[in-house]
């Protein structure tokens, strides 16, 4: 079962459950070299008994996290107060993610990617402008976009960005996390074509 494991997403939410780490750090340490592994920190005080148990939990993961998805808000309290977003990403990449994103609200995302990562070198995208009405649910539906765009094999970053900004921002236009996100029209509205949909741009 393990072995058919493409790709593993977990969150600081799954880890601040009482019941949960163990498990996910056993089901971590048992992936398969090829499986790719993401995280979205989302911190939450309130899910956490202190600052410092979030940053051992954050930091002691990061090591065998391919992929993280966060906000400077986010990553933060995991010991990481540096206000220059090129050297955040650098930071957190030095401790192990090979391609590390950073939102940034309104005013879009960056994409810092090691030599070893799918996108190396810095990219970024200003996001789209959009008539917001709930922005629950809108980080995760931009990660959503950037791991289909991964494993569809796109490796410009700007155009990962690009499509994961645009599910991000409809994800916003209406309330709750995912009632705005019916099919691709959407995203197709803000950032035109999909650049991995085949020329039926079927929603498969």
């Amino acid at each position: 079962t393990l072995d058919r494991m493409a790709w593993v997403h977990t969150t600081g939410l799954t880890l601040s459950l009482r019941s949960s780490p163990t498990a996910m750090l056993e089901l971590v340490e048992r992936l398969p070299a090829a499986t790719t592994l993401s995280f979205d920190p989302n911190w939450r005080a309130e899910m956490w008994s202190s600052r410092q148990e979030f940053a051992t939990m954050v930091r002691g993961l990061l090591p065998e996290v391919d992929v993280l998805k966060t906000t400077a808000e986010d990553i933060g309290p995991a010991g990481f107060d540096t206000r220059d977003p090129e050297a955040l990403l650098e930071a957190i990449a030095a401790l192990g993610p090979d391609t590390v994103v950073l939102t940034r609200g309104a005013e879009g995302a960056l994409c810092y990617g090691t030599p070893r990562s799918p996108v190396p070198g810095l990219h970024e995208h200003p996001g789209y402008e959009v008539d917001g009405v709930d922005t629950t649910g809108a980080g995760d539906v931009f990660l959503a976009g950037f791991i289909a765009g991964l494993t569809s094999g796109l490796t410009d970053g700007r155009a990962l960005l690009a499509v994961a900004n645009a599910a991000g921002a409809v994800a916003t236009t209406e309330p709750g996390g995912n009632a705005a996100l019916t099919n691709l029209d959407r995203i197709r509205q803000l950032h035109g074509e999909i650049p991995w949909e085949t020329p039926t741009g079927g929603d498969d």
